[in-house]
Parts: structure tokens; sequence; C-alpha cells
């Protein structure tokens, strides 16, 4: 399995093996846009089934987005090895999330309790890390968080 990148402000990444036993597509042509007076780069990270779309603007990152051309059930992922790192400031808490490899509509439970996270879905690629802020409805300790909390993938469910 191989990717390709169209790339021109972003860096090239390293082939991520998202997707198992797939065959390497065509090359992805490098797409710069104008956007009004800005100068938009997009960043197109490609297998046979999965199409990850960077928007850059300036050289900051302004958007992304994933296509998948197939369902999720036949994507034959690879076990992500989601870690998660946990910060507490104040009453929420921080949770840091990398993947070894792509980690598709990835969320984050707590085990028999009610919170508010700062995004529902994510998706994590390796070398990526999201951050993901979540408050408890009630008060607890870092050591409570950690131990209650769930970090799933759509890997999990298969």
């Amino acid at each position: 399995m191989g990717s390709c990148f169209a790339h021109s402000e972003v860096q090239e990444k390293a082939d991520s093996d998202a997707v198992q036993d797939q065959q390497q597509s065509e090359a992805c042509p490098p797409s710069p846009l104008h956007v009004g007076v800005y100068q938009v780069n997009l960043l197109v990270e490609c297998c046979l089934r999965l199409r990850w779309l960077k928007l850059t603007v300036g050289g900051r990152g302004a958007s992304q987005n994933l296509i998948t051309l197939a369902p999720p059930k036949e994507l034959k992922l690879a076990d992500p090895r989601l870690k998660a790192t946990v910060t507490q400031s104040g009453k929420s808490f921080t949770v840091s999330l990398q993947a070894e490899k792509p980690a598709l509509w990835t969320w984050l439970e707590l085990d028999g309790v009610d919170a508010r996270c700062s995004d529902n879905f994510v998706h994590v690629t390796p070398g990526a890390p999201v951050e993901i802020t979540v408050t408890p409805a009630r008060s607890m300790k870092k050591a409570e968080f950690t131990r209650l909390l769930r970090v799933r993938s759509v890997f999990d469910t298969y």
C-alpha cells in the first residue's frame, strides 16, 4: 500500500499504511487554489479508498476533512494504537491523542459520567496529535478522569 501527496507549502508525510493490502494509486497533482487575494494550497493524501484533504491559507492549517470512497467496514483498517495524554486545567481536562496508524472517527467517553467535549469525532493521523477539551458534569481529579476515560475509533467497532 502506498500514499501520494499533492503539496507545496505542506511538508511531505511518510507513508501511513492506513489501509492494508491496497495498491499504490496514481500520483496526485499539486492543487494551488486562489481564493480572493489569498494563495491557498490543498494537500491531498491519497490511497485507493481514502482521500485526506487539508487546506492551508498563508502556511497555516485552515481546514481538513476525509473522504472515503468505500463504506468504513470495507476499509480494512490497521490497529491505530491510540495513546491518550491527559492534563488538567481547573474543572476541564485536555486529552492529547496520538496514533501510530490513522484512527478514523475517534471519540472519547467517560465511563458512567456525562461530559462536554470540544469535538465529537476526529481523525487522528501519525505525527499529527489532536487535542480535545473535556469538561465532566461533576468535578473529579485527574486520576479518576484517566481511569474512566475510554478512547475509541471506528477500528474498535469491528
